[in-house]
């Protein structure tokens, strides 16, 4: 006979005990996505505020009175140090210049150019503006603006002198010689496009806006894009062999000149070739010299006074190994003028301006 066995099942109102695993893992991932939420905001509120000793450079508007395509925000602190060093506060019109402007201001100098001229890597004693202010004993305003080289600045000039009306002259400073048809052209017949403002309202307004108010996310930005500085020049390295269209920059210089003789003052025009320092330890001037000497010769038969930095870097360097471009904590021999450049630059054009008034 079979013996029979009870089998016991489990009944449904038995529960398993739950892990202690189980029970904390929510609290915990909680928990954990706060630290680095406050880590994040606190790592973030740290480097913005070193950026503004470090990198602070004021916001882009359109400049309403178009003497330049945009200036910088008004009245505001810079510090500045991916390229060189400097740091100061932005005038009253969004100049990098120690003048406030007021209207009908007497000037002897007018200074337009690239970001070679706003120069936000050097102090602001040591720049071109500054020292042929004081090597001229004359009145200098610099309305030099980062992107504006010698196309924006030739459409823009009408609207710059008509402004401002210096008495003696006005410079304009360009780090390249060589133009397309197109341009050129394009001055002639006046149809080169400002920065349209609808661009900068884009900017200029809600959350754009915020990140672009905060310095560590725009010196991100700016390192990611272009690797080291804000301003990088690309108004100087880029140099090409292409001769100019020698009719249409006669044309272009002819009525450059005669913008400039109806407001009674003489044009000059200073060049700022970029350099290359050889593996043999000595420099040479990039560019092509027939180009230089076509643009020379061009502004000497319409009327315009012309400035050529190029010897002058390669007379300072061989007497004493100095160099108008780099930065202690940039690459040696590239990217915009250091004080040295800015000093050889103001020199020259002191030289010219003491010939012309020797002849007068």
């Amino acid at each position: 006979m079979t013996e029979k066995v009870d089998i016991i099942r489990p009944t449904s109102n038995v529960q398993r005990p739950t892990s202690n695993v189980q029970r904390n893992l929510f609290p915990k991932t909680i928990t954990i996505f706060l630290k680095m939420f406050v880590s994040g905001v606190l790592a973030l509120f740290i480097l913005t505020l070193l950026c503004k000793f470090y990198f602070n450079l004021p916001l882009n508007f359109a400049d309403p009175s178009g003497a330049t395509d945009k200036k910088r925000e008004l009245n505001a602190y810079f510090a500045y140090c991916l390229e060189g060093f400097s740091y100061g506060r932005i005038n009253n019109e969004g100049r990098n210049d120690s003048i406030y402007y007021e209207e009908g201001m007497p000037l002897n100098i007018l200074v337009m150019g690239s970001s070679h001229m706003e120069a936000f890597e050097v102090m602001r004693k040591d720049n071109t503006a500054s020292l042929l202010a004081k090597f001229s004993d004359k009145i200098v305003y610099n309305i030099g603006m980062s992107a504006h080289r010698f196309i924006t600045c030739a459409m823009n000039l009408e609207t710059a002198l008509k402004r401002y009306t210096p008495y003696d002259y006005v410079v304009i400073e360009t780090a390249a010689l060589n133009f397309s048809d197109d341009d050129l052209e394009g001055i002639i017949n006046k149809s080169i496009p400002k920065i349209p403002e609808s661009k900068f309202r884009a900017y200029n307004k809600g959350f754009m806006y915020m990140l672009r108010r905060n310095d560590f996310l725009r010196l991100m930005n700016v390192q990611f894009k272009i690797g080291g500085a804000e301003n990088p020049s690309n108004e100087n390295v880029s140099v090409s062999n292409t001769s100019n269209n020698a009719e249409l920059l006669s044309e272009v210089l002819m009525q450059l000149n005669e913008t400039a003789q109806s407001y009674g003052v003489k044009l000059i025009i200073a060049y700022h070739p970029s350099i290359t320092l050889n593996k043999d330890g000595t420099i040479s001037i990039n560019g092509n010299p027939d180009i230089t000497a076509q643009f020379s010769e061009l502004c000497a038969q319409n009327g315009i006074y012309f400035v050529d930095t190029g010897k002058r870097f390669l007379d300072e360097y061989a007497k004493d190994y100095t160099l108008p471009y780099g930065f202690m904590n940039t690459s040696v021999a590239k990217g915009h003028m250091n004080k040295y450049g800015h000093r050889m630059f103001a020199e020259e054009i002191y030289k010219l301006i003491q010939r012309i008034e020797a002849q007068s």
